[in-house]
């Protein structure tokens, strides 16, 4: 079974986000974003929310509680996605926001014609709520691992998704990887940017998880 990696992304949490603050003025003004890039439609900025989205996939999203950078399509080699230094800069702008939590996020698909056999027959143990008069139609999975410094929440599901070329869907097993590491101590930026910074080694430790619990190899 082989995998593709749909989505990459850092949520940075916090007690006091500005969303009206996020524009892509503020993106290059700050030097967080280069001039050059293009956006893929107009921006929303709101006080509730605010979203920027360019053209090479990569979007900003600003609540209240938290600040989002996701890349769609990343690259193939994981840690060249560029979310993990685009949130660095953003939360380096902003010194004074009380940071509480970093979240490295990882949407993934692993293409398989049964998937909702293959989930049942690799997770679920035979017993009366599985068989012949007690049949199951699908099964979601959701695990926790320790993931020091912090943990890994780890969920799969059948799915499906529609290629961009519109051709026929493929059906699939979609996993949703997010490790997550609070904020400790009163230096909360010194705090998000070391979390942060831990990008490189969640997507070593995505791609062993994955192969392990599912078998699947990019």
């Amino acid at each position: 079974m082989e995998f593709q990696l749909l989505s990459a992304g850092v949520v940075v949490a916090a007690e006091a986000h500005n969303p009206s603050i996020l524009h892509p003025t503020f993106l290059t003004s700050q030097r967080i974003v280069p001039e050059s890039w293009r956006l893929a439609e107009p921006p929303l900025c709101t006080p509730p929310i605010s979203i920027v989205k360019f053209d090479n996939g990569i979007i900003f999203t600003v609540e209240s509680s938290k600040l989002q950078v996701l890349q769609n399509d990343p690259p193939e080699e994981l840690d060249k996605a560029q979310v993990a230094e685009l949130a660095d800069k953003y939360i380096a702008a902003l010194p004074h926001v009380r940071y509480s939590a970093v979240g490295v996020n990882f949407v993934a698909f692993a293409q398989t014609d049964a998937p909702e056999k293959f989930l049942i027959d690799r997770f679920l143990k035979s017993g009366s709520w599985n068989n012949d008069e007690c049949v199951p139609s699908t099964l979601g999975v959701r695990l926790v691992y320790p993931a020091e410094p912090g943990e890994l929440r780890f969920s799969c599901n059948a799915g499906s998704i529609e290629p961009a070329s519109g051709s026929t869907a493929k059906q699939g097993i979609i996993v949703n990887a997010n490790f997550h590491l609070d904020i400790r101590g009163s230096n909360w930026t010194d705090g998000a940017k070391t979390a942060i910074s831990l990008f490189g080694t969640r997507c070593t430790q995505f791609t062993d998880y994955i192969k392990r619990i599912l078998e699947a190899k990019a």
